[in-house]
């Protein structure tokens, strides 16, 4: 799964890589930028919280803010569940998940993520990010925002972990990269069929990518620690 991750990439960047038209799409960037205009770094980035998306197609991308998680109601239950993250290999199956995967993807900047190792009753919290993209993408889903909020949601596809990565946690979040951005981001790109071989050319791309991954501060559990230090190698770990 992916349940935090970071967020230290700055505006021009942003729209450089992405080659964004319109640097924000909604009045909600406040949350996540400073009084310049520039993107605020978040170090631990956690459900509910505010994250820039890069949304729309190949000559009209867009920044837009998203907040990590879509809450979904379902039979039986009084409240709706907030869901972060949606199976890349059944996504299209999925009532919950199959329009937004066929006409709402997107991509959230990154510079990695963390995952929990689990081992003689402790946990472990690793960074780990990709070697080959100082700032990856992550695919994701998002959905149009309801009457109480000005602001979409999104939740983050994931798949099975890279043999390199598997021993910390079995799944790992896809990956976009640089080659497939322009289908991911094809908004006229809907066929169920022509989506399904797409996922699974990006799951495979994001398997081969080579990771890096050790051992950071413990701190980072707590959703409300945003220290730069969240990044930096702990030693003596396992």
């Amino acid at each position: 799964m992916c349940g935090r991750f970071t967020q230290s990439v700055s505006l021009q960047d942003v729209i450089d890589k992405y080659r964004v038209r319109s640097a924000h799409s909604n009045e909600a960037l406040a949350e996540v930028a400073d009084l310049d205009g520039g993107l605020r770094a978040n170090y631990n980035l956690a459900p509910t919280e505010a994250a820039v998306a890069v949304l729309g197609d190949v000559d009209s991308r867009f920044i837009s803010i998203a907040h990590f998680g879509h809450p979904v109601a379902f039979r039986g239950q009084p409240t709706p569940k907030l869901l972060i993250n949606a199976r890349a290999e059944t996504v299209l199956s999925k009532p919950s998940f199959s329009r937004s995967a066929r006409e709402h993807r997107a991509v959230v900047p990154t510079n990695g993520y963390f995952e929990w190792l689990k081992a003689s009753g402790a946990k472990t919290p690793y960074f780990i990010h990709p070697t080959d993209e100082e700032v990856a993408s992550l695919a994701a889903l998002w959905f149009a925002p309801d009457d109480n909020s000005a602001v979409a949601n999104f939740v983050i596809l994931t798949q099975d972990a890279s043999p390199d990565i598997a021993h910390i946690h079995d799944r790992m979040p896809v990956m976009v990269g640089a080659d497939l951005l322009a289908s991911w981001l094809d908004v006229s790109l809907t066929d169920k069929a022509q989506v399904a071989e797409l996922m699974e050319t990006v799951q495979a791309e994001t398997a081969a990518r080579p990771m890096e991954y050790y051992p950071v501060t413990k701190a980072v559990s707590r959703a409300e620690f945003k220290s730069p230090t969240a990044m930096v190698p702990v030693a003596g770990q396992p």
